[in-house]
């Protein structure tokens, strides 16, 4: 019997491409396999302050393109066991490794506060160090890369903010520990960031000083750049995985 464990997401010599699995809805199964590999079934999860300290979001989207898997693999031999470690940390090096690659195309848009599956990846049994796990956004004719809405108060008054994010951009979480994909067991996975973390630095009166397009706040490329690069940076290491 295949066993499941849960993965939560708090980011060579070959390269192997898988196509994603489609799901709706919150019944998501984990593939299961006999062909030396273990499936690892993503959905995405995003964590929203109860009390956010500038900006309250709302509603948004990421429009997810590929999600990718780089390690290295440390052997050839299958083990049981399981990872710990956190998503800060680095990587414990060993020069006895084979950098390994792997990614599947996912070509979704993600509501970022609706949960939902959103593809998988097919990991060969073996035990990996220096784990990095992308989701990479791209914008497309019908969709930003990211887009979310909210707003601040200013003075009693509720003015919209709108980030809209039209460029190629990694989602990257690293795992600093060893990790083993054992044999006879899927995993389902759960991606994630904390929006509290995606206005760090951002203050009320950097708001108030920003340029208003028909009353409200937009951050983007063209548009109160200063605050959009701060916004970019605070995402470069917002996306957390833990293995449990």
């Amino acid at each position: 019997m295949v066993q499941t464990k849960t993965l939560l997401f708090a980011s060579i010599l070959g390269t192997a491409v898988f196509s994603s699995c489609s799901k709706d809805n919150d019944d998501v199964t984990p593939i299961q396999n006999t062909d030396g590999s273990s499936a690892v079934s993503m959905r995405w999860h995003t964590d929203v302050p109860a009390s956010p300290s500038v900006v309250g979001w709302h509603s948004g989207y990421m429009n997810a393109d590929e999600i990718q898997f780089d390690a290295k693999l440390m052997g050839k031999n299958n083990g049981n066991g399981n990872g710990n470690g956190n998503g800060n940390g680095n990587g414990n090096g060993n020069n006895g490794g084979t950098h390994v690659h792997y990614k599947s195309k996912v070509d979704q848009r993600i509501d970022l506060f609706n949960p939902m599956p959103f593809g998988n990846l097919m990991i060969p049994y073996g035990k990996y160090d220096n784990v990095m796990l992308k989701v990479r956004l791209e914008p497309s004719p019908a969709s930003h890369a990211l887009y979310l809405e909210g707003d601040y108060i200013d003075n009693g008054i509720n003015v919209p903010v709108t980030i809209v994010v039209d460029e190629t951009m990694d989602l990257k979480a690293k795992w600093k520990d060893p990790l083993t994909i054992a044999n006879g067991v899927d995993y389902l996975s759960f991606l994630s960031f904390n929006l509290a973390e995606l206005t760090n630095g951002l203050t009320p009166g950097m708001l108030q000083q920003a340029s208003l397009t028909n009353g409200g706040v937009v951050i983007s490329s063209s548009s109160n750049q200063h605050i959009y690069d701060m916004i970019l940076d605070n995402l470069e290491g917002m996306m957390k995985v833990k293995f449990e």
